[in-house]
């Protein structure tokens, strides 16, 4: 971006609208899914499973709609995510009774 002001790290953060929508979308694929876990799955397992993801989402981009391809955007975001999860890249606060797990390499 031309001329962006960079946000200090400490200012809160406000998700731009896209990132709300997508999350919106991922969010729904994940709770459709609780009763599966990826935690303790090792990164390169997730890993295969995001370049499954990946191709569905170049198949949707050829011959589907944009709403198809969104959906499978929301996947490749939600692996990826889980990636990150399980090599401890994020920090987060749980909700409550939830356990997270302490940052290392999965």
């Amino acid at each position: 971006m031309k001329n962006a002001v960079p946000v200090p790290l400490t200012a809160p953060i406000e998700p731009r609208p896209v990132v709300q929508a997508i999350a919106r979308k991922m969010e729904i694929k994940l709770r459709a899914n609780d009763h599966k876990s990826y935690q303790g799955t090792p990164a390169i397992v997730l890993f295969r499973k995001l370049m499954e993801e990946v191709a569905e989402l170049y198949e949707a981009i050829l011959w589907k709609s944009p709403e198809a391809i969104a959906e499978e955007a929301a996947d490749v975001n939600n692996v990826a995510t889980m990636i990150a999860d399980v090599v401890g890249g994020l920090q987060y606060e749980a909700e409550e009774g939830a356990v997270v797990r302490e940052t290392g390499r999965a």
